[in-house]
């Protein structure tokens, strides 16, 4: 949601920090495996 936002597609909207912090925690254990990068665009 937060990329898309700074791509422009869609409205910002709010994400608490601690989903901010568990989806961090989650990417570096390595589920990632539908995490779109910055440089894929």
């Amino acid at each position: 949601m937060k990329l898309f936002y700074e791509k422009g597609w869609q409205i910002k909207m709010h994400i608490p920090q601690e989903v901010w912090n568990a989806y961090e925690i989650l990417v570096k254990k390595g589920y990632d495996k539908f995490v779109l990068k910055e440089n894929t665009f």
